[in-house]
């Protein structure tokens, strides 16, 4: 059988790490790959999360053994992936496990958190699964930012509550991944998340007035206010329960970064990149949907004041789509003390 080996790109930023999945997963099964990590000197948490899951899947197809992963022993980045739980994630014996290390004031590694287990432990306390994301969403935001107040807590967790929502309420998925890196000095946060459920479009078809041609269509569907698949002209609303979907929570996070960084949603076949004004489609392969959240903290302004803002435009904007929920619930235009 023909070998080939496969070089690990040396920068994996967001970009760099897109573009070597879809070649990898685009490769013919009859060949004997080698999976090179000799060149490979920086990567962001984003393409940790991904670039797993991409090797997971290409492992599993290609039925890899393990001695075929090589060089991924030497060099600080790939020091620095093995602590954060990369190789483990996906069987190499190099490293921490994922949520083998709870985290500190730079970075959470990776965690592999079960959406059902959530959904229990939320039973068992009679609250709310939304309460019990708000409590885990907490935890992440003080290991990584060492604080229980003020605003870089607040956008921190509010961030964190409102992606891990919309995995509880919409994916279907069983497990997600997730990591984070805090840089002081530089004022910026990354969150990232991925799961392996079912995908933006398939989450949004039970709207009947969504028009969901492809995976490319649902992403701009999933960005408006006031677009959901289970919220929609026509369905009751608890209008008293602070949790109630309403279709606003990506909405929110993503008008957030793009004021004070840049926002990337990925499903499937194709991912949406923001930032300022500046928006466009990227080609992607994968299976369910991935997150990541960039911004600068000395730019974010006060979130409660930022989140009052995005609420009345989002409201106004949705007014005009037809068929959307109109009302941006309180826990998704609210940091949590404020309802």
């Amino acid at each position: 059988m023909e070998q080939k080996r496969i070089f690990i790109p040396s920068k994996l930023d967001i970009f760099t790490t897109l573009s070597f999945v879809n070649d990898l997963l685009g490769f013919e099964e009859a060949c004997d790959y080698i999976i090179d990590f000799k060149w490979l000197n920086w990567v962001e948490p984003f393409s940790l999360l991904y670039l797993a899951s991409a090797l997971t899947q290409f492992k599993n197809r290609h039925s890899i053994p393990n001695s075929n992963f090589e060089n991924y022993q030497i060099g600080n980045a790939n020091s620095y992936a093995a602590h954060m739980g990369f190789f483990k994630s996906f069987g190499i014996d190099n490293g921490n496990t994922p949520g083998q290390l709870s985290g500190n004031t730079r970075y959470i590694p990776i965690k592999l958190l079960n959406a059902e287990t959530l959904k229990q432990k939320a039973i068992e306390n009679y609250k709310h699964v939304a309460e019990a994301t708000e409590i885990l969403a907490e935890e992440l935001a003080t290991i990584l930012t060492q604080t229980k107040d003020g605003n870089l807590f607040d956008l921190t967790q509010y961030s964190i509550r409102e992606i891990i929502r919309n995995v509880i309420e919409h994916s279907d998925a069983h497990t997600f991944g997730f990591c984070a890196q805090y840089w002081p000095q530089e004022h910026k946060v990354e969150l990232s998340l991925l799961d392996t459920g079912i995908g933006i479009k398939e989450g949004l078809k039970q709207n009947p007035y969504l028009d969901l041609l492809d995976d490319r269509s649902a992403l701009y569907y999933a960005l408006l206010p006031g677009i959901s698949g289970k919220v929609y002209k026509g369905v009751k609303i608890e209008k008293n329960n602070v949790w109630q979907n309403s279709g606003f929570g990506l909405y929110m996070t993503s008008e957030l970064c793009r004021d004070s960084g840049n926002f990337f949603v990925c499903s499937n076949s194709k991912g949406l990149f923001l930032e300022d004004d500046k928006k466009f489609i990227l080609p992607t392969s994968m299976i369910g949907t991935a997150l990541r959240l960039v911004m600068d903290t000395s730019k974010s302004g006060t979130i409660s004041n930022k989140l009052s803002e995005y609420r009345k435009k989002g409201q106004a904007l949705a007014s005009e789509i037809k068929g959307a929920n109109l009302t941006a619930s309180k826990a998704s235009s609210m940091i949590s003390r404020q309802f």
